[in-house]
């Protein structure tokens, strides 16, 4: 049997959850305003990539792969972030918290490369990525089953871009960069941006969501007292919901403010005005300075 919120017994319908057309209309109305804030948002920070392109104002510390690879992360943070509104809207707000964690770590990412010697820390990443690839083929090649996924061409052609990595970062730090791309835990990179708070109030609560620990999101007592439980199968409005929507817009201008301010982007005022507008008060800044250092060669 499949319950409400409410254990009452429903009809299983022919596409969809359980009243879930009911549920996203009564999102839209409990949680009209944070829907508002979702999409205001969106529209502000994609100004950041659709105002006649990026144009770098300073430029000092920032090369050509370092813009590349940042905008390329905060495309993603932007894709992510829209995941997080659509299941919002889908009264999903479990899932929206998953999504908003992924989001978080973008923004972990693209904090951690601003902050200093980005060129260098660029190169790190990309070299994780390597690294993350490397690993995977041999855990393939060393699996019955998987084996014949790691192809011999697909291992030496890793292999020798990971030996270039390690020319110009040192085979230590490459061979560190299997587990991340500073080489720290989430949490110690978190640290090194002084983004604490965030981890420890969101990312390390959220985390429940993702790796099925929210039990008691999906099922509760029956009101009528009776025995077993009543499953929460139908979608809809919830605090959760509204905190999933708050703390995503949250995440997403801080990362376009960390962006706009190493970058030069022209997007300063508008960024801190919104953000002291929504949220009360200014969005937490990146500690990222403009580099004194030349980038290295």
């Amino acid at each position: 049997m499949v319950y409400t919120q409410r254990g009452t017994p429903i009809q299983i319908p022919r596409h969809g959850l359980p009243l879930e057309n009911d549920g996203r209309a009564a999102v839209q109305k409990e949680h009209a305003s944070d829907l508002a804030l979702m999409e205001r948002t969106l529209r502000l920070t994609l100004e950041l990539i659709s105002a006649g392109g990026v144009r770098i104002t300073r430029p000092r510390g920032s090369s050509p792969l370092v813009v590349m690879v940042v905008m390329t992360l905060y495309v993603k943070a932007c894709k992510t972030y829209r995941a997080v509104q659509l299941l919002c809207e889908a009264g999903l707000a479990e899932d929206a918290h998953t999504a908003n964690q992924t989001l978080l770590e973008v923004l972990f990412a693209i904090g951690w490369i601003l902050q200093k010697a980005s060129r260098n820390r660029t190169d790190m990443y990309l070299a994780h990525l390597l690294r993350r690839d490397e690993e995977l083929l041999k855990i393939w090649k060393q699996t019955k089953g998987l084996k014949l996924y790691a192809k011999k061409a697909a291992i030496r052609d890793v292999a020798a871009k990971v030996a270039e990595a390690e020319k110009g970062l040192g085979a230590t730090v490459v061979a560190k960069l299997a587990r991340s791309y500073s080489g720290l835990t989430i949490r110690q990179t978190a640290h090194a941006i002084h983004a604490d708070v965030m981890y420890e109030l969101y990312y390390r609560l959220a985390s429940r969501y993702p790796h099925a620990s929210d039990l008691a999101r999906h099922a509760v007592a029956p009101e009528d007292g009776g025995p077993g439980l009543a499953l929460v199968v139908a979608p809809g409005p919830s605090e959760e919901l509204g905190r999933a929507a708050k703390t995503a817009s949250l995440f997403l201008i801080t990362i376009a403010q960390s962006i706009d301010k190493k970058f030069g982007l022209g997007h300063e005022t508008k960024l801190q005005e919104f953000g002291e507008k929504e949220f009360g008060f200014k969005p937490p800044r990146s500690k990222a300075r403009p580099s004194r250092e030349p980038d290295a060669p």
